[in-house]
C-alpha cells in the first residue's frame, strides 16, 4: 500500500494519510527486527507531520523514533526523542502518550544506570495508564518495573511484578507483551527454580517465532545472562527449554500461563 501511495501520480494520496502508511509500515519493521528500515520511515513521517503541523503525529513519530534508537543501545539519543516527545504530548493533552513515553524514559533510564529516575518515570507511566483504563499499557508499565527490581536485585519483587504483567498480558491474548514478561520471570527465578525458568524461556521463543516479535538488542543481555544461570545450574538446559517451546505451540494463552506455573 506504501508502495503504490509513494508511486501515484498525480499524487492522489493526502500526505498526512501517506505519514500513516508511513507510521504503520514503520511499526512492522520495527516488531519484525528492521529497526534501520523502521527508523528511516519514522523520520519521513515526522518530516510530512512537522510539514503539516500535525502535533499528535509528531509525538507518535518521536517517540517510536527514540524507541528504535533505544532498541539499538543508544539510550542518550533516545531520551532527546523522549523529552522532546513528552513536552508537546504534555502541552497537547494527549493523556495516552504522556504515559507511554514516561515509561519509554523510564525504560531508557533503567539502561544508563538511573534507577530511581526510572522507577519514578515508569511509576508515572503506570498510574498514567491507570487513570485512562490502558489495561495494555499497565501491562508494559508493570513489566519494566519488574525489570527494574531485577537490576535492584529484588527477585522476589520483580518476579511479583512479571507475574502481575504476565497476567494482565494473557487475559489480553496480547503474546507480545507477555514475552517480556516471560523473560523477566524466568531471569528472577532462574537461580532457585531452574527447571520452571527454562520452561518459560522456551515457551517465549516459540512464541516470538509464532507472532514474528525477536527479541530486540537491548533485551538480549539479559536473556543471555539467564540461559548461562540455567546452564550452570542445569548442566543442559537443552530439554526443559524443548518442552517449554512445546507447550506454547498451539496453546491458548491464559492456559499456557497456568501451565508454566503448574
Amino acid at each position: 500500500m506504501l508502495a503504490l501511495a509513494r508511486e501515484s501520480v498525480p499524487r492522489t494520496v493526502p500526505p498526512l494519510r501517506l505519514a500513516t502508511l508511513m507510521h504503520v509500515t514503520a511499526n512492522l519493521a520495527r516488531v519484525q527486527g528492521d529497526t534501520a528500515r523502521a527508523e528511516t520511515l519514522y523520520r519521513e513521517c515526522l518530516t510530512i507531520r512537522r510539514a503539516h503541523d500535525d502535533r499528535p503525529g509528531i509525538v507518535a513519530a518521536l517517540h517510536n523514533i527514540g524507541i528504535v534508537l533505544a532498541e539499538r543501545g543508544d539510550h542518550e539519543a533516545a531520551l532527546r526523542c523522549y523529552q522532546d516527545a513528552l513536552q508537546l504530548a504534555v502541552e497537547t493533552g494527549e493523556q495516552n502518550g504522556v504515559a507511554f513515553i514516561q515509561t519509554s524514559i523510564g525504560e531508557a533510564l533503567l539502561a544508563s544506570g538511573e534507577i530511581t529516575g526510572a522507577i519514578a518515570h515508569i511509576t508515572a507511566g503506570l498510574h498514567g495508564f491507570r487513570a485512562i483504563g490502558h489495561t495494555w499499557g499497565v501491562a508494559l508499565a508493570t513489566t519494566r518495573l519488574g525489570d527494574a527490581a531485577l537490576v535492584q536485585g529484588d527477585l522476589l519483587g520483580a518476579a511479583e511484578l512479571q507475574r502481575e504483567s504476565l497476567a494482565i498480558s494473557a487475559g489480553l491474548s496480547d503474546p507480545r507483551s507477555m514475552v517480556d514478561a516471560l523473560d523477566g520471570l524466568a531471569q528472577a527465578i532462574a537461580g532457585h527454580e531452574a527447571l520452571r525458568a527454562a520452561r518459560m524461556i522456551g515457551a517465549a521463543e516459540t512464541l516470538r517465532a509464532r507472532f514474528d516479535c525477536p527479541r530486540p538488542p537491548n533485551r538480549r543481555d539479559a536473556h543471555a545472562a539467564t540461559i548461562a544461570t540455567l546452564q550452570a545450574t542445569l548442566g543442559n538446559a537443552a530439554a526443559a527449554l524443548a518442552e517449554g517451546g512445546e507447550s506454547a505451540t498451539d496453546a491458548d494463552l491464559s492456559t499456557l500461563v497456568a501451565e508454566l506455573e503448574a
